[in-house]
């Protein structure tokens, strides 16, 4: 009788516990919001290296880790930074559509460098357009 009694009231404790940590989970699980600079095909990895300082590599990967394009960048990317992130989201997005169609990347885009703050963003060369 005694070992039924502890039973029950085992059952009584965890299963509103439980409830309550599943509820928690599901309604975690509604908030989360992607940010907007997470593409939704493919990453990239951005390198410096010691050898060049002022130079910055990016790589362009599938979601199947396949390198679907590469370029140098004058300058070091400040990736911390949404905006930067916006362009290499976009500059993904051109390289996977190129991908897809079987076309490669015109040279002609670029990075540029703002003056105003040294600030590096991605942008087009004229006339690339």
């Amino acid at each position: 009788m005694k070992q039924c009694i502890q039973i029950i009231l085992l059952l009584a404790i965890t299963i509103p516990v439980a409830q309550s940590v599943q509820a928690q989970q599901e309604e975690s699980r509604s908030q989360y919001t992607r940010p907007a600079w997470v593409p939704d095909k493919g990453f990239w990895v951005t390198e410096n290296t010691k050898s060049a300082p002022h130079q910055t590599i990016v790589y362009y990967y599938l979601d199947n880790n396949l390198l679907i394009y590469q370029e140098t960048i004058n300058g070091k990317l400040k990736t911390n930074r949404d905006k930067v992130k916006m362009q290499l989201k976009q500059r993904l997005q051109q390289a996977v559509t190129a991908w897809d169609n079987g076309h490669l990347l015109p040279d002609s885009i670029q990075m540029a460098q703002n003056a105003p703050g040294n600030k590096h963003i991605l942008a087009a060369a004229p006339g690339s357009r």
